[in-house]
This record gives structure tokens, C-alpha cells and sequence, in this order.
């Protein structure tokens, strides 16, 4: 009898079960598509915004690819390794003007912070920038400005990355208290015209997902090559083997610091909002580059590493 009652029960509940699981169903389905709607709804508004010119970065950058791009670091190490071989006879020449180069340079981590105190540069700049204006729009490379700007500095690498680094941000952060161009965002926009999309995820893509900084990962990538270069230091073990002293830990400490910066600016910039959500991979891809630098400089430094200099070999499709 028990038993009966039971399955009576069960049987006289069973509709109101089933309504609820089609209630909650439904329910569910109406949060989902809300929340559809919403994005959706925001993704217009900021398509609508980019074409109207009203971005975020400022930078007004006119050649966005449609593609988006992630760097092979080791490729375009391999590249410069290639391209500073044509000034040294040796790694120990290398690496005894790399030495000699870091000596009056103090603080470069403040510097590449913004600390307005420091403010390095190698008195190339000028030089460096008439090259890019006469360059045409969306041609400079990677390689192409490190291999003018090495050409500068007679083939000195520390002063070559620095003259870059110095040169970029300081037209793309003119506004910044810590740079000396007086500059407006119409000339930034002509500056950085002048240099390929090397993200394929810019803002000026206009779709409404995209958020990348042309301007500020074209600087920041020197930025880090620098730091790297500053913190290691050759160890000659003989004649025919240099160790690069520090190298690992260099890597390690540069990509956690990379990626740590995006972290911490909300809590000392409060209302911080960035859009740029690729930017520490892109932070770190100088530590990397500075790595395949130092491995070809290690061990064989004529060696022929049958790798060109082509922006399609370092610039890959990302996945």
C-alpha cells in the first residue's frame, strides 16, 4: 500500500515537475539571449565609435590588417643576430662593446617606467627620425628601422635599441610628462603610419572585438629588448665558449614583470581601462628576441643561420 501511495504521489507531482524544468529552461534561455542582445548591442555602439574616429589609443592608424598576427621572437632574433654580424669580427667584440655601452645608463628601469628624472638617449634620435619620415607609409619593419638604426650607432646594439626606443615612445606618448616632443596626434598618426601593422588586432579594425595599440607595441618591444640587454653581462669561460651570465633569469624575471604591469595599473590608476588585452604578450617579445640573440652569440657567432629578414618568416598567422 505504501508503494501505491508512493508512486500516486510521484505521478500527480510529475506535472508540476515538468512545468518547472520548462519554466527554468525557458528562463535560462531568456538570461542567454539578454545577454546576446547585449554584447551585440555593444559591439555596435563601438563599431559606430571607431568610424566616427573616436578611439581610444589616438594613433588614427590608417593600414590595419584584417589578419590577426602573433610574433615568432626567435625568428626575428635570428634575424637581427644576422644583421649585427656585419660589424663585429668576433663575440668578444661584441660583447666588450655591449659592456662598455651600459655604463651611462644608471637607472634604464626607471627610465622605461617614465620616472620624468631619467631621460636616456644616444643624440641619434634626429637622425633616426628624418629615415622614417622619408620612409613610405606601412613599410618599416622591425628589421629594416634596427638595421638603419644600427647603421647610426656603428653597430653598437645597446645605443641602436635605445635610439629606437627613445624615438617611438616619444612620439607616441608626446603627452607623457616624461618625453620632450611637443608634439600633436595629428604627427603621431603621420609618424606611425609610416610602420606596418605588426599585431593584425588593431582598434582601427573597427569590428567591435579588436583593441590592440599600434603606436605603444611598436615602442614597448624595444623597451624590453633594452632591459634585457642591461641586465645580463658576458662570461667568458675561454677563447672559444661566452656564457651570458644572468640569461635565464633575465627571461623568467622580464616576462613575469611583462605581464605583471598590465596587472597592477588598475590599482594605482583606479579607473584604468585598457583595451589592449595582447599587450603583455607583446611586452615579453623582446625578452624573447633578446634570447635568440644571445644563443647565436654564444656559441657560433659567424655561423650563417639561412634565415631572412622577412616580415612574413617572424609575422605568423595566429592560431
Amino acid at each position: 500500500m505504501r508503494i501505491l501511495k508512493v508512486i500516486s504521489l510521484i505521478y500527480l507531482l510529475n506535472p508540476i515537475c515538468s512545468f518547472s524544468q520548462l519554466d527554468m529552461s525557458s528562463r535560462y534561455k531568456d538570461l542567454y539571449q539578454n545577454q546576446q542582445n547585449r554584447k551585440k548591442s555593444i559591439r555596435v555602439a563601438k563599431i559606430k565609435k571607431c568610424k566616427e574616429g573616436n578611439l581610444y589609443y589616438k594613433n588614427a592608424y590608417k593600414y590595419p590588417r584584417q589578419t590577426k598576427l602573433s610574433l615568432d621572437s626567435t625568428i626575428l632574433g635570428i634575424c637581427f643576430h644576422d644583421i649585427l654580424k656585419d660589424y663585429h669580427e668576433s663575440r668578444e667584440d661584441f660583447f666588450e662593446g655591449l659592456t662598455k655601452s651600459k655604463e651611462n645608463y644608471s637607472d634604464l628601469l626607471s627610465y622605461l617606467m617614465g620616472n620624468s628624472d631619467y631621460d636616456y638617449s644616444s643624440g641619434k634620435e634626429g637622425k633616426l627620425k628624418e629615415w622614417v619620415m622619408s620612409q613610405q607609409d606601412n613599410s618599416i619593419t622591425p628589421h629594416s628601422i634596427f638595421k638603419y638604426s644600427l647603421e647610426l650607432n656603428k653597430g653598437d646594439l645597446f645605443k641602436a635599441i635605445l635610439t629606437i626606443h627613445q624615438l617611438l615612445r616619444n612620439e607616441a606618448r608626446f603627452y607623457a610628462d616624461y618625453t620632450r616632443n611637443y608634439s600633436t596626434f595629428e604627427k603621431l598618426s603621420n609618424f606611425f603610419n609610416k610602420f606596418i601593422d605588426i599585431r593584425g588586432d588593431l582598434e582601427e579594425r573597427c569590428d567591435g572585438e579588436s583593441g590592440g595599440d599600434h603606436a605603444g607595441t611598436w615602442y614597448r618591444i624595444w623597451g624590453t629588448m633594452l632591459h634585457s640587454l642591461y641586465k645580463v653581462d658576458p662570461l667568458y669561460e675561454n677563447r672559444c665558449h661566452i656564457e651570458i651570465r644572468n640569461r635565464d633569469l633575465t627571461l623568467v624575471k622580464g616576462s613575469f614583470i611583462a605581464q605583471m604591469a598590465e596587472i597592477v595599473k588598475p590599482i594605482y590608476w583606479g579607473d584604468y581601462n585598457e583595451i589592449d588585452n595582447r599587450k603583455s604578450k607583446y611586452n615579453k617579445a623582446g625578452y624573447l628576441v633578446m634570447d635568440a640573440i644571445y644563443s647565436g652569440a654564444e656559441w657560433d657567432w659567424r655561423s650563417v643561420s639561412n634565415v631572412s629578414c622577412d616580415e612574413n618568416r617572424y609575422l605568423i598567422k595566429a592560431k
